[in-house]
């Protein structure tokens, strides 16, 4: 699988955020292959797209480390991840099923969204 090309498109709430440096290789890494098949490998096992990641994200970006982040940085590289999730799986072709299903695993997210393949 080949990466994504294409531009994020942020809501006006995550606006000025998208434009930081930061954003812009959390974008990048999302759009990679590996997240690809990542993503596409939960989707197709019923989980949410981002609950492969934390360990990954924590390893990669400074401010997906909660104890070294303020909570509300924190919380809104969380919101700009899950926002950037959502257009990358509509790009694949999936749409959106579930809001803030629970994650198991990892300790960056608690709860995020569920994609799947349209009938």
């Amino acid at each position: 699988m080949n990466s994504l090309d294409i531009n994020y498109k942020p809501s006006p709430a995550l606006n000025d955020l998208s434009k930081t440096p930061e954003a812009q290789a959390l974008w990048e890494y999302l759009c990679s292959s590996e997240s690809l098949i990542r993503m596409e490998t939960a989707t197709y096992l019923r989980k949410p797209a981002l609950e492969p990641f934390s360990p990954h994200l924590r390893n990669k970006f400074e401010f997906f480390r909660s104890e070294s982040t303020d909570k509300s940085s924190f919380d809104r590289y969380k919101q700009l991840a899950g926002s950037m999730t959502r257009q990358i799986m509509e790009e694949l072709g999936y749409e959106h099923e579930k809001n803030s299903v629970n994650i198991l695993t990892g300790n960056v997210f608690k709860t995020a969204s569920r994609y799947k393949k349209p009938e």
